[in-house]
């Protein structure tokens, strides 16, 4: 539980912080474009998700009491609210990155011919449709879990939440895939024609790759 409290507030500030660097940052014309409402939902949402969870680890739920004998009397609607409220703004925010990110996949395809792009826009939006499958499912098992006050988890939540978490991690690692690999022909291209290659674009491109390799390697 202090672990997670840990992590939990560590994120808390960051997701709050690039909030607040994205609303400052961003020219007031582009504020009204559709990825920057989507990036602005999605850490809004996060930012609630993480807020609730904060206050479901110092609340009734994590009781020394309530945890080792089981009573959770004094569990209140408001306390049971908050804890309902978690998956669901996880929910919402994954719903809001994926709607980002598919908006930022047909913006990088515009120049490429409209057969491969229509394929890999319909291949992302499959993948982003499953994910989002299955993790309305946890969503559901999760509030359902909540409300009966289950204390631990079955082997078939258990699995649903591995086969979530795979999901989300070949959808993000897909996407981040087909922005590099552009990013990497824009590249290529400018360095066929002659042209000296963009520093900022290679450097995109870097952490483009380092940046997908880590998260695959150590998601659950």
């Amino acid at each position: 539980t202090v672990k997670l409290a840990i992590s939990t507030s560590v994120a808390l500030g960051a997701t709050l912080t690039m909030l607040i660097v994205l609303l400052a940052l961003t020219k007031p014309e582009k504020r009204l474009s559709s990825i920057f409402i989507f990036n602005s939902l999605a850490l809004f949402f996060n930012f609630l998700k993480l807020l609730l969870n904060s206050l479901w680890l110092v609340g009734p739920y994590q009781n020394p009491y309530a945890v080792i004998a089981g009573d959770f009397r004094h569990v209140t609607a408001i306390d049971e609210s908050n804890s309902i409220a978690v998956p669901i703004m996880a929910l919402l925010a994954l719903l809001a990155v994926l709607s980002s990110l598919m908006l930022q996949v047909k913006v990088m395809l515009a120049t490429v011919r409209a057969f491969k792009k229509w394929a890999v826009l319909v291949a992302c939006g499959i993948l982003a449709c499953v994910t989002v499958g299955f993790v309305i499912a946890l969503t559901i098992e999760n509030v359902r879990n909540i409300v009966t006050l289950q204390t631990g988890f079955n082997e078939g939540f258990r699995n649903l939440l591995r086969a979530t978490s795979a999901c989300i991690t070949l959808t993000c690692v897909t996407f981040t895939v087909v922005f590099v690999a552009k990013l990497g022909h824009a590249i290529w291209q400018r360095k066929k024609m002659g042209m000296q290659p963009l520093g900022a674009m290679r450097i995109l491109f870097i952490m483009g790759i380092q940046t997908m390799s880590l998260p695959s390697k150590y998601s659950p």
